[in-house]
């Protein structure tokens, strides 16, 4: 339904799903623990995570090493 151009109040309160809800809490959590400045700086640190070109990137052993170093470096507990 549109109203004056605009979505009208019933697709603004959408019930979430039980897996939607499970899904924003651990979005919520993650954000308690996260700084988003040192998650970018502590990627961009290591390239072979993101850089699909580089012969790395394909090392799945390496990559999941280096994102474990990320996530010691993110989460502060």
């Amino acid at each position: 339904m549109r109203a004056h151009g605009r979505l009208s109040a019933p697709f603004l309160f959408v019930k979430p799903t039980p897996s939607k809800a499970k899904e924003f809490a651990s979005v919520m959590a993650f954000k308690e623990v996260c700084d988003y400045a040192i998650l970018i700086s502590e990627t961009e640190r290591r390239p072979a995570v993101y850089g699909c070109l580089l012969k790395e990137y394909s090392d799945k052993g390496l990559k999941e090493r280096l994102w474990g170093e990320v996530c010691e470096a993110v989460v502060c507990f």
